[in-house]
């Protein structure tokens, strides 16, 4: 059951940045490879978080 969880979780996150690269690209028919580096910037600060 946690399997499950975990994989809803963690496709839930993947899914919110996909449709927020989508809906950039349609709004400024321009591919905005910022988005990738905030989404990553802001994986890092929630681990760095959870650990403390």
């Amino acid at each position: 059951m946690q399997l499950i969880i975990n994989g809803l979780v963690i496709g839930s996150i993947i899914a919110i940045t996909a449709i927020g690269l989508s809906m950039i690209y349609k709004t400024l028919h321009f591919v905005n490879f910022a988005h990738g580096d905030i989404v990553t910037f802001a994986a890092y600060i929630a681990l760095f978080a959870n650990v403390i």
